[in-house]
């Protein structure tokens, strides 16, 4: 017995210091560590070369004009964005990042919700629209767009899968979504999602998905 105590005490010392490291350390609103060289190709056939990163809460593809940063204007006027071998387009005035790059192909919209501190409103609970007064202050001001976020704030990445079709992109998010768009092939869908046990939300599994309607 006591040597089964020594052991657990032992796992609790060992669990939680990596506990409180964690805690306070947020996962970024960037998709990118930091801002790197991009390669933006304009339909105008002019490229360009700037320092990118793309901000998942505003939904931006931003770039570092010598420290300040600044979103690029006028997504649909450019043809593709190439960052570090990844491949963004714009659609319906978002960047989303090619990860299947077919006739019909896989797209990733990269969204993030952010989290901010409620105000105390009183027995223990939070004032929503406190936190969203925060957050609106957080975009005014343009802190945002800084690599890194106040510590008290939490971002909740959300990403979806699209696919791309007659220049619209469309949210795929379970197969009745998929047989919408390739409705010649919807006993087929079912019979593959069924038997691979598709998970939406697994960017390998999409990838299967999306091959094989594509075929």
């Amino acid at each position: 017995m006591k040597t089964k105590t020594i052991f657990i005490l032992y796992f609790l010392i060992l669990i939680f210091p990596l506990k409180a490291q964690q805690k306070g350390v947020n996962p970024s609103h960037y998709i990118f560590p930091e801002f790197t060289r991009g390669i933006i190709r304009l339909k105008t056939g002019q490229v360009k070369e700037l320092s990118l990163n793309y901000n998942s809460v505003t939904e931006e593809m931003v770039f570092d004009n010598n420290g300040q940063k600044m979103a690029l204007a006028d997504p649909m006027s450019i043809d593709t964005i190439t960052i570090q071998g990844r491949k963004f387009i714009p659609c319906q005035n978002i960047f989303y990042e090619i990860i299947l790059e077919l006739p019909v192909p896989l797209l990733i919209h990269h969204f993030s919700n952010l989290i901010s501190p409620g105000k105390p409103a009183g027995f223990g609970t939070t004032s929503e629209s406190s936190a969203i007064t925060q957050t609106s202050t957080l975009v005014s001001s343009r802190r945002i767009y800084e690599i890194k976020l106040p510590v008290e704030y939490e971002v909740d990445p959300s990403p979806e899968f699209m696919i791309k079709q007659n220049s619209k992109c469309y949210k795929i998010s379970n197969s009745n979504q998929v047989i919408k768009y390739f409705p010649e092939k919807k006993e087929a869908i079912k019979e593959f999602v069924k038997k691979n046990k598709t998970n939406f939300k697994k960017s390998e599994d999409m990838k299967k998905l999306i091959d094989f309607c594509n075929k």
